[in-house]
């Protein structure tokens, strides 16, 4: 890609409804984007099948990493790329786990959110 290049970050970007996201946004859009996944509920399968779907593997960076790194996502991330926009889909989503441990899915959802807000 060109230094000029602008990226769309899409946190979650592998799991069911970012996957969907990003190949609307790179196949239909041309856009440029940045997964960053954890892999909590998704798999690299998922970004094998990304860029085959969309044809355009150079349009999709992939950053394996917890959006609650702070320090990792300013030096993996925000750093490296200049971001234009941001589709947040990093969350954990099981109601009944939830239930069970709503401080985890707390700490994930609100202060995830905060975190990459933070270094935005």
């Amino acid at each position: 890609m060109d230094g000029n290049s602008q990226y769309i970050l899409v946190p979650g970007g592998l799991g069911f409804i970012g996957s969907h996201t990003v190949v609307e946004l790179v196949a239909e859009h041309n856009e440029n984007v940045i997964i960053v996944d954890n892999l909590d509920n998704s798999n690299l399968v998922c970004l094998e099948r990304l860029h085959k779907i969309t044809g355009k593997p150079d349009n999709i960076v992939f950053v394996n990493l917890d959006i609650l790194n702070t320090e990792k996502m300013e030096e993996e991330v925000f750093s490296k790329y200049p971001i234009k926009s941001v589709i947040h889909f990093a969350a954990l989503k099981s109601v009944g786990q939830s239930c069970k441990k709503p401080l985890e899915y707390y700490h994930n959802n609100v202060c995830g959110t905060v975190t990459m807000m933070q270094a935005l």
